[in-house]
């Protein structure tokens, strides 16, 4: 049996620029009232007690810890948009494109499950030879700040959760859009290009960003 590979599979099914339009708009629209009503939940709770939180989270929207969020449940809050737009994304595959959802992952063969943990074993192997090393060499840039058992809730929601974050960013990107690239050009090149290049700039608006440099960081 014959199969596709991942830009080639793009070509079946309906590939109409504006069904990739419809998506986007979908997966943003989702993600932004699904995905935003615990924060929305949290918010209006807490500003009927205090309106005063209104103007406390304008100046700074990254600090929950004034809805009564403790950092655990700030951090799932903040996760859960990706997940609700992941979900969207899997869901309106098939009706508005007319294939599977994994032909944006392998071009439509089976997700090949001994890749992807040989894979996160390699990169898990070399992040922890880095740690070790870096932790010898400077060891007073390391401190342990949180022995409690929310750094266990924090590992738990790490581990569940982070994934879908990560999922929905490069299944959008490296899949999805890089496949939408390929149809209009028909070339390798530049769905390649153009899809690295989104996702830098897409990124460029993350704290580290700021504190490190812009061109540090990408």
């Amino acid at each position: 049996m014959s199969y596709m590979y991942h830009l080639e599979s793009s070509f079946k099914g309906k590939n109409a620029i504006w069904r990739y339009v419809i998506m986007f708009a979908a997966v943003l629209v989702v993600s932004n009232t699904i995905g935003a009503l615990p924060l929305g939940i949290a918010f209006f709770l807490k500003a009927q007690a205090d309106p005063g939180v209104i103007g406390e989270l304008a100046s700074n929207p990254n600090d929950l810890s004034v809805l009564g969020l403790n950092p655990n449940m700030g951090f799932f809050v903040m996760l859960f948009p990706f997940m609700a737009g992941l979900l969207a994304f899997v869901l309106l595959m098939k009706p508005l494109h007319g294939r599977l959802f994994r032909t944006v992952i392998n071009g439509g063969r089976k997700i090949r499950w001994d890749r992807f943990f040989i894979s996160a074993g390699v990169w898990l192997m070399l992040s922890g030879l880095y740690l070790f090393i870096y932790l010898k060499a400077d060891p007073g840039n390391f401190r342990l700040n949180n022995t409690s058992m929310t750094l266990l809730v924090l590992a738990v929601i790490s581990v569940l959760f982070v994934p879908f974050q990560a999922a929905f960013e490069e299944v959008l990107f490296r899949g999805y859009l890089m496949q939408g690239f390929g149809i209009l050009v028909k070339n390798r090149w530049f769905p390649l290009v153009m899809t690295a290049l989104l996702f830098g700039l897409m990124h460029s608006f993350n704290p580290e960003v700021k504190d490190f440099g812009f061109l540090a960081m990408m």
